[in-house]
């Protein structure tokens, strides 16, 4: 392979799935902290200077993993595949530094368009945190917005690695580990064991996507690609139901657009690095919200829904094409 170079560019096959048979594109794993190339890796640790919602991003309340976002009126959103277990449990998730146990059996399932169960779960807190209530996006950002990723998952090593990557067997790539001043093919970053909230910036890279977390999820990609923004990020472990943040240029407001729930590799790429993100490869997978606005508004009421309702008392694999009915 030609030294220093990127190992792939971006799929660009169109495949789908029918209601039987997956098509494979992109290998997907439950997203492990946040991984940011800026620096050493270990900044931005509290709120951006212009903030979408920092103070709104929780985690479980002593050990485990999973990320939880606070919605308003007590409602929490989570990785389904995060919160079953938290809510059955009644695991505490800590807010501010303050632990809130979840109201039993208020644990409810987002779905599908064709009424199949989606891997995002609503739930109630016993007491309110006191922060604001967040925006869910109408609509899919476009290919190419500016996102900022919020996550308390795995920090990564200081180190930026190098692979010299032998692709003579297409079905089994050899990976070995080189110095930076030796000839290589992909470069990236491995995982470290502490966890801390931290947030990041990418880009849209395929806004159509459907993958399969805990039940299938139509969603969107976000490719890891080191220098491609100030502070490049990639989900790792434990930013499962981490936050993906919009700021609609109309309005000049933050919205959530997403929850990260996977990783995920282009379609024929193998045996790459346990807990790592390689450049220009790895993809961070999140739930699309504006599919699944209606019941989330229908469970959290936005603040001018409010208004208006008072005042009138009314993994797997991941596809490109979208199909509005799946089965797993």
């Amino acid at each position: 392979m030609t030294s220093q170079s990127s190992i792939a560019p971006r799929p660009t096959a169109v495949r789908g799935f029918g209601a039987v048979a997956l098509v494979a594109l992109w290998a997907v794993a439950p997203a492990p902290a946040l991984i940011i190339a800026s620096g050493n890796g270990q900044g931005n640790t509290t709120a951006p200077v212009d903030d979408p919602g920092w103070n709104n991003i929780g985690r479980l309340h002593g050990s485990g993993a999973g990320t939880f976002i606070y919605l308003g009126n007590k409602k929490v959103l989570t990785a389904a595949h995060i919160g079953l277990s938290v809510v059955s449990n009644q695991s505490q998730v800590r807010f501010g530094g303050v632990p809130y146990t979840p109201v039993a059996n208020s644990g409810v399932r987002l779905l599908n368009p064709d009424n199949s169960q989606t891997d995002l779960l609503v739930f109630e807190i016993d007491a309110d945190p006191g922060l604001p209530a967040v925006k869910i996006s109408q609509s899919t950002p476009a290919n190419g917005s500016d996102l900022v990723l919020i996550g308390e998952g795995l920090n990564r090593q200081t180190s930026q690695f190098y692979w010299d990557v032998d692709q003579s067997n297409p079905n089994s790539w050899a990976w070995t580990e080189v110095n930076a001043n030796d000839p290589w093919d992909a470069t990236g970053f491995k995982w470290g064991g502490s966890v801390t909230r931290r947030w990041g910036t990418n880009e849209m890279t395929d806004n159509d996507v459907d993958f399969v977390g805990l039940g299938s999820v139509q969603g969107f990609a976000m490719r890891f690609d080191i220098g491609a923004t100030t502070h490049e990020a990639a989900a790792a472990a434990g930013d499962s139901g981490g936050a993906v943040f919009y700021k609609n240029l109309v309005t000049n407001q933050w919205e959530l657009s997403g929850v990260m729930i996977g990783v995920g590799y282009p379609d024929g790429w193998s045996n790459v690095p346990n807990q790592s993100a390689v450049s220009g490869g790895a993809h961070t997978l999140a739930a699309d919200l504006s599919v699944y606005r209606d019941q989330i508004v229908a469970l959290v009421p936005e603040p001018g829904t409010i208004v208006l309702m008072v005042s009138g008392l009314p993994l797997i694999w991941l596809a490109r094409r979208r199909l509005r009915s799946v089965r797993c």
